[in-house]
C-alpha cells in the first residue's frame, strides 16, 4: 500500500550564550497519511516504519513498502508451535495416571530406602496431581474458543485462522492443535500482511477487535490468577490461598487431636495408676485374711 507524507514546517531559533552560539530545536510537524503530528527527534518509528526527515518540504512524498513475508511467517508459525507445545503439555497432565496405592513417603520410610528407589516411589505418587482439574480444563476449553473465533478487522471484515491457512486438528484426543498449511499461510500474507497482524496482535477497547494474542494472553492470566488463588505463588502465605488455608485447618485439627490423644494418655495412666493400688490393696487385704486363718 502506498504512504504520503508532507512536511508542514521545521522551525529554528537561535541563541547566543557565554559568546557563542547555540541552536535551540523544536519538534519535526509533519502530516502522515492525512493526520497532522510532530516528533521530538527527525529520527522516529511509525508501524514498524523508520523515519528520517532530511530537509524542510512542503510538497508531498509518496513512498511505497512490500512486506517481508518470511519475517512475519516465521512469528506465526512460532506462535503456533508453542500454543502446541503448551497444550500437549496440559493435556498430558490433565490424563496422567494416578497410582493411589504410592503414597507420599515419610521420614523413617526414606531411611530405608535409596535416593534411586526414592526418587522412582514420588515419581509416582506425584503422578496424576493435577489429572481431571478443572481450572486446567476450564482455562483449555477458553483457549478453544479463542482459537475458534474471529477478529473484527479495521476493514469491519472478520478475519479469521482459516483465513490464513490455519485450521483445527481433527484429531480430538489432540484436544484442539492447530495445524498450518504453509502455503496457503505465505500467501495469505503476501496478499495482505496487515491481514495477519490484526488477526494475531490487533489492539482493541472491544473484545470482538481484540487479536487472538491479546485474548490468548487474558486467558492464560486468568488462568494463572485463579491457580494462584488455589495453591499459592512463591513467598505466599497460608492464608492467602485455598490450599494453604485446607492446610492451616488440617494442621489445626492434628493439634487438637494431639491435645485429646494427650488427655486421653493422661486419663488412662490415672486409671491404670488407681487400678494398680487397689489390687495392691486387694492382695494386702488377701494375705491378712489368710493369715487370720490360719494359712500363713
Amino acid at each position: 500500500k502506498g504512504n504520503s507524507m508532507r512536511l508542514d514546517k521545521l522551525k529554528e531559533e537561535k541563541l547566543k550564550l557565554d559568546n557563542s552560539a547555540a541552536t535551540t530545536g523544536v519538534n519535526a510537524q509533519f502530516t502522515f497519511n492525512g493526520l497532522q503530528t510532530e516528533r521530538a527527534s527527525n529520527t522516529f518509528d511509525i508501524n514498524g516504519f523508520e523515519f528520517n526527515l532530511k530537509q524542510v518540504t512542503t510538497g508531498d512524498i509518496t513512498f511505497s513498502s512490500s512486506p517481508d513475508t518470511d519475517k512475519i511467517m516465521d512469528s506465526v508459525v512460532k506462535f503456533v508451535d508453542d500454543y502446541n507445545k503448551m497444550v500437549e503439555e496440559l493435556n498430558d497432565k490433565i490424563r496422567e495416571s494416578k497410582y493411589r496405592d504410592f503414597h507420599p513417603l515419610s521420614s523413617e520410610q526414606k531411611k530405608e530406602m535409596s535416593d534411586k528407589e526414592i526418587e522412582l516411589w514420588e515419581e509416582k505418587a506425584m503422578s496424576g496431581t493435577l489429572r481431571n482439574d478443572p481450572t486446567i480444563q476450564s482455562m483449555m476449553s477458553d483457549l478453544r474458543n479463542v482459537m475458534n473465533s474471529s477478529v473484527i478487522g479495521s476493514d469491519g471484515e472478520k478475519i479469521r485462522l482459516s483465513d490464513l491457512g490455519i485450521t483445527t486438528t481433527s484429531n480430538w484426543r489432540e484436544n484442539g492443535k492447530l495445524v498450518i498449511n504453509e502455503d496457503e499461510l505465505r500467501q495469505a500474507i503476501s496478499d495482505d500482511p496487515n491481514k495477519a497482524y490484526e488477526l494475531f496482535a490487533k489492539s482493541s477497547d472491544d473484545k470482538d477487535g481484540q487479536g487472538l494474542a491479546v485474548r490468548f494472553r487474558s486467558v492464560i492470566d486468568a488462568g494463572q490468577k485463579s491457580i494462584s488463588n488455589r495453591a499459592g505463588s512463591k513467598g505466599a502465605v497460608n492464608d492467602t490461598f485455598t490450599l494453604g488455608l485446607t492446610m492451616k485447618e488440617m494442621n489445626n485439627q492434628i493439634t487438637r487431636f494431639e491435645d485429646r490423644m494427650k488427655t486421653v494418655e493422661s486419663q488412662l495412666w490415672k486409671q491404670f495408676g488407681a487400678m494398680e493400688m487397689a489390687i495392691q490393696r486387694l492382695n494386702a487385704q488377701s494375705a491378712n485374711l489368710m493369715s487370720a486363718l490360719g494359712g500363713g
